[in-house]
């Protein structure tokens, strides 16, 4: 991946379509919501084997109503959750927007919601969204090792593409790495690929135009996009600002970000 990497792929077909083979998006707001069984809130499976054919990693978001709670159906691999909105309690630790959680394979601890929450989480290996998409009851917590909450407003912002755009970069050398990306109105991300990672991203807000083998596609706000390894693309923003969650598994592509990789 070069340092100007960023966004996106090519098409995921709308929820219960044929998957395709070279890439995905979809909206989250056109994916039907399947309430939490156990707690009040719900949730809506984005990505994964089913239906962008993601061998890697999951993406599923969750919404919490103030006072819910919410516990990864399996503990199994590690979960990366990027806080949307709201705020949470995990233990005596708290997360609010745009801090980044990481639970690590053996921990599945009970995330308590104070206030209206969306959180993007990630699971790698895949797996634990079926139990959510099938509905099954919330499982008791799991203990484990300690969950790491990585705040943003820690992490050294990192200018990249002529210095128009900014990355965050929460955590590196990992099964997942987590960005935050903000990319300005008409920039150019020009054709790359990420080798052996895929990539996995939500837009938060903002939007663009993206090429994936002379096919334009449209990202806006609560697009999910799956990037298989090696694929190649390339976006340009297109009206406001676009703010970004990138996931990218197995990690090293951010490394280019902080000139450690290629």
């Amino acid at each position: 991946m070069m340092m100007r990497s960023v966004v996106v792929a090519a098409v995921l077909v709308a929820a219960g379509g044929p998957a395709q083979a070279d890439g995905f998006t979809l909206k989250a707001k056109d994916v039907p919501p399947v309430k939490l069984n156990g707690a009040p809130g719900e949730v809506r499976v984005l990505i994964d084997g089913k239906n962008a054919k993601s061998d890697k990693a999951s993406m599923v978001l969750v919404e919490l109503q103030a006072g819910g709670h919410f516990v990864r159906p399996s503990s199994k691999g590690k979960a990366y959750i990027y806080m949307k909105r709201g705020r949470v309690s995990i233990g005596e630790e708290a997360a609010d927007m745009s801090d980044v959680i990481i639970l690590e394979d053996g921990a599945a601890p009970s995330i308590d919601a104070s206030a209206r929450t969306e959180m993007v989480i990630v699971f790698s290996p895949p797996g634990a969204e079926q139990a959510l998409r099938d509905g099954r009851e919330l499982p008791p917590p799991t203990p484990g090792a300690p969950a790491k909450i990585v705040r943003e407003s820690a992490v050294k912002p990192i200018d990249f593409l002529d210095g128009k755009a900014t990355a965050w970069v929460y955590n590196e050398r990992d099964a997942v790495s987590v960005l935050h990306l903000r990319i300005p109105e008409g920039t150019l991300v020009s054709e790359h690929s990420h080798g052996g990672s895929a990539e996995l991203l939500f837009i938060i807000d903002g939007g663009g135009d993206v090429v994936i083998g002379g096919q334009k596609l449209v990202v806006d706000p609560t697009s999910a996009v799956y990037v298989p390894p090696g694929a190649k693309h390339s976006m340009i923003g297109v009206g406001a600002r676009l703010n970004a969650i990138q996931f990218f598994t197995p990690s090293g592509p951010e490394l280019s970000f902080k000139g450690k990789g290629n």
